[in-house]
Formats: C-alpha cells, structure tokens, sequence
C-alpha cells in the first residue's frame, strides 16, 4: 500500500507536517483546528490540552492554519508564558520542533521573529540543531531575529552560534547578521561581531556598513561611537586598500 503523504506520522521533519484540511474536510477545519488556534494564542491550556486529548492523532503535528502553523508555530508567535509553551512542548519529539510551516520557519524560527527569548531559549535546551536551520528566504534564525530588531534573541542566539562558525556559516550569511544588527540599532552586539570575527566586515560590504552607519545618530553616542571607530580602524589599517578614506578626517 502506498504511503499517505499527508500522514505526520510518515512525513519525517522538516517537511511540512499532515493538513486537518486534507484529511478531514472543512469540518475538521472548524471543529477542531479553529478552536485549537484560538485557545493557543489566548494561552489557555486546559482547553488545548482537551483538544489534545480528545483527538486519536497527534495533533501536536498537524498543522492548523492555512500558512501550515502547527500547534506550536502559534504558541511561538504569540504566548510570552514560558510554563505554557513548555507544556506543549513535552508532547513533541525532539526532532518535531524541525517541522517548518509554508514559509519555511520552524517554531524555533518563529519565536526568534517575535522576540519571544524564553521560548527560544527552552527549544533551544531541547534541539540545539534549530538555531542552525534555515527559515524564510533561507535566513537563520539568528538573521531573522537581527532583521527584525529583537535585541535579546539576538543576544542570545550570537552566544550559541561560537562566533558564528560552523558549516551553516557563510561570508555572507555572517556579513549579513552584522549589517542588520547595525540597522536595528544592536550596536553592542555588533561591536562584539567585530571583535571576534576580524576580517568583517569583508571588502564588498564595507561600504554598505559606513552608509548604514552614516544614517544612525545613534552610533554616535558615547557609549556607541567606538563600533564606528573600530569600523574606521580596519580601513586606515590597510585592509581596504581599494578605499580612500582621508575625506573622513576633514
């Protein structure tokens, strides 16, 4: 017999997990899916775990929205109670917190987009692979939280990535978290980006960091003007032969 494709259970993650839409039809949809979205982003457990409960599948790995959100996906993006989210998470594998939804976002990922530092922190304790899995338009989590400002995750994520070494790291992916760390006005962990990774920023993003730069006031502060310092620092050393610099001593 050929294998449901739609059966969670068959599908091994990341891919995306089974649909109550597929399976059931729209009455599923209603009567179950729609009010198990609605008691996740209101935080009520015991209504979720009712649902849970009542269901022969493992709901834990449907997904419950159109855009393929599981459970979890919803949890992520709008609970702050750690306590609640870590109750869902104790219905899930290890290697189901790797299921991602139609954008191509794990929970993980999601949780790291709404600055939501404790639930990232307790799946990062279960599944230390997340902040290595990529997301939408194939970023890290550790870029999408920079990207969308979210200081603590950044923080956080930057202390477990070890500098950002390791074969998901590339030039441009660690080149890319600092030009957005600067754009969201992560100063501090931008000036630690540039003490452990000195041959950042490379050649064809130095003049992006300097244009960014000039834009924020903010980076001229006391307690933030020394990350432009460092920046001028690199180009005058000679790394950046190509450049001519004197116009900013004037």
């Amino acid at each position: 017999m050929a294998a449901n494709i739609a059966d969670p259970e068959l599908q091994a993650p990341p891919y995306p997990c089974g649909d109550l839409l597929d399976e059931g039809g729209r009455k599923d949809y209603l009567d179950i899916a729609v009010p198990l979205y609605r008691a996740l982003i209101k935080g009520e457990w015991e209504a979720t775990d009712t649902i849970l409960d009542n269901d022969e599948r493992n709901l834990v790995r449907y997904s419950i929205t159109e855009k393929k959100d599981t459970p979890l996906h919803v949890a992520a993006a709008r609970d702050r109670n750690i306590r609640f989210p870590s109750k869902l998470l104790d219905r899930l594998k290890t290697a189901d917190l790797e299921l991602q939804n139609a954008d191509g976002n794990t929970a993980f990922c999601v949780a790291a987009i709404s600055g939501n530092v404790d639930m990232v922190e307790e799946m990062f304790r279960r599944n230390n692979a997340l902040q290595t899995i990529c997301g939408n338009d194939n970023k890290l989590p550790l870029y999408l939280a920079a990207y969308h400002g979210k200081h603590d995750v950044v923080e956080f994520l930057y202390e477990k990535s070890n500098k950002m070494t390791g074969e998901c790291w590339t030039n441009d992916s660690r080149n890319g978290v600092l030009m957005k760390c600067i754009e969201s006005d992560i100063f501090d962990v931008a000036l630690r980006i540039l003490n452990d990774n000195n041959e950042l920023p490379h050649d064809n993003y130095l003049w992006d960091v300097l244009h960014v730069l000039a834009r924020k006031h903010k980076a001229f502060r006391v307690e933030t003007q020394s990350a432009f310092t460092q920046y001028i620092k690199f180009i005058k050393s000679g790394k950046y032969p190509s450049m001519n610099i004197q116009h900013l001593y004037k």
